[in-house]
């Protein structure tokens, strides 16, 4: 029975996710270059022989890699990746479910739920997908209490995104052996843990030349024109305010199941909502610009908990009068019918439902393929924009602080200038740093129009770009000046 549920949730799956395929956002394409040239080049870098460190989500790359082992097309690679990762969704959940309530529609009702989140939907490619299923492992370990697989998925989810280490920490308050004292047995949960994180950290540390990717350095000093993670969610309500409403719609539902339940909440609940509150203000703290892949496993977290309290109502209902209650039913008929709503194409399937390129994939596909048939592979580009579409499909060296391990420097100065704390991790993290050769000099420049349109006499070529974030664009492409 469950061999035919799994292979019609498959098909279903795929023919989901393959709408996506020509709607990826330009950091998906970021990861694709570090997954081709792994496979291709074995180099950890964005460009073949030159090492880099600003794929956010290692274990995501050497996936994808793998996956491009079997599929060649790197993106058709990740969309079956993908597949594989929402299938192990749907049997986690289905885990859970039957764990907790005894009953399977708990997990009917989440998959449709997270699947139909338009702000997951716009991160395929990107480690998200991946990194809900280690928290759905995480929490189904930690209800069965199987504590020492529990550290090792908890670590593969830090290995996914430096930032699970926060679902460690927390669950880490509540294991525990009846068998033995409570502070040994976390010392030896810490322990597995911090054994299975070693070896890519020693790797990362020593070749790459720091415990964390760049962009964690690159991204903390960027700015959006003042807008950090905590406005950045007004700013994408005003951008995107129906997908937006879509992505949180359970999380009022939770917010009012852990208010309600105060202390006789589930604990399956209340460490799913204090994941999401932690990692909120851990962002917010931190006042990291809003990449929208930011908020996906707050919106989750939350809509997860929605979800439970519509399973604990389905299960008082069922138990008092065998039948679903009305708001229940309702509910679920809502996010089915988002489900097949995206299925019919009910959005661009050009852009992905929330985002923030300057251009769509197809436009970044153009113009890449225009680079690679008119530019030299030896001849190098200075960008001033997106990297990840450009390069992936022009095969040519654009330099940016993504692409180039020199542009880290003054990053680097600003945190030996800081503080004794910043001082020391600043000597300690990139005590084996090369920063290679320097970007420029460049042959070309390619950026965006931010002057108006005297700037096209003067260029090799124009291209008009045109997204619901950033319409009526132009990108060109100009000679360097050589001094």
């Amino acid at each position: 029975m469950w061999i035919v549920i799994f292979t019609l949730v498959a098909i279903l799956l795929s023919l989901y996710l393959f709408c996506f395929r020509q709607a990826l956002i330009d950091d998906a394409f970021i990861t694709f270059q570090y997954a081709r040239n792994l496979r291709d080049h074995k180099t950890w870098g964005f460009f073949p022989g030159y090492t880099t460190n600003t794929a956010t989500s290692p274990l995501n790359v050497m996936l994808t890699a793998f996956a491009g082992l079997f599929v060649p097309d790197l993106i058709e690679a990740a969309i079956w990746l993908a597949v594989v990762e929402a299938l192990a969704m749907f049997g986690l959940l289905m885990l859970i479910s039957r764990k907790v309530f005894d009953g399977y529609y708990f997990g009917g009702i989440s998959f449709i739920a997270v699947m139909a989140n338009p702000l997951l939907m716009s991160t395929l490619g990107l480690e998200t997908l991946l990194y809900i299923v280690f928290i759905l492992a995480g929490i189904y370990f930690f209800l069965a209490q199987r504590w020492y697989i529990l550290a090792v998925v908890l670590a593969l989810l830090t290995l996914t995104r430096p930032d699970g280490i926060l679902l460690f920490v927390l669950m880490l308050w509540f294991v525990g052996d009846e068998g033995e004292s409570s502070i040994k047995f976390k010392i030896k949960f810490l322990a597995l843990y911090v054994i299975c994180l070693l070896p890519w950290y020693l790797f990362s540390w020593i070749h790459l030349g720091s415990f964390l990717p760049d962009t964690f350095f690159l991204k903390f000093n960027q700015n959006w024109n003042g807008i950090d993670y905590l406005k950045g969610i007004f700013l994408y309500i005003y951008k995107f305010p129906f997908f937006m409403l879509i992505s949180f719609i359970l999380a009022p539902l939770g917010f009012l199941y852990i208010l309600r339940e105060k202390r006789n909440s589930h604990r399956l609940a209340g460490v799913v909502w204090m994941f999401g509150i932690l990692y909120f203000i851990g962002y917010a703290i931190l006042r990291v610009p809003p990449y929208h892949w930011y908020y996906v496993p707050v919106a989750i977290s939350f809509n997860l908990v929605g979800v439970f309290a519509i399973a604990k109502s389905l299960q008082t209902d069922m138990k008092r009068n065998q039948k679903i209650g009305l708001f229940s039913g309702i509910v679920f008929v809502v996010c089915f019918g988002i489900l097949v709503y995206f299925l019919q194409s009910g959005f661009s399937l050009e852009e992905p439902p929330v985002h923030t390129n300057w251009a769509t994939q197809t436009q970044y596909k153009e113009i890449g393929l225009w680079l690679r048939e008119n530019i030299e592979p030896s001849e190098r580009i200075e960008l001033r924009g997106e990297v990840g579409t450009l390069t992936y499909y022009s095969q040519r060296r654009l330099m940016d602080m993504f692409s180039c391990r020199y542009e880290l420097l003054s990053r680097i100065d600003r945190f030996e200038q800081g503080g004794v704390i910043a001082k020391l991790f600043a000597k300690i993290n990139f005590y084996w740093y090369d920063p290679g050769e320097p970007c420029q000099p460049t042959d070309y420049i390619l950026g965006f129009d931010y002057y108006g349109d005297d700037m096209r006499a003067g260029s090799i070529k124009n291209w008009e770009t045109t997204t619901k974030w950033a319409p009526g664009g132009l990108i060109l492409l100009w000679k360097a000046y050589q001094p």
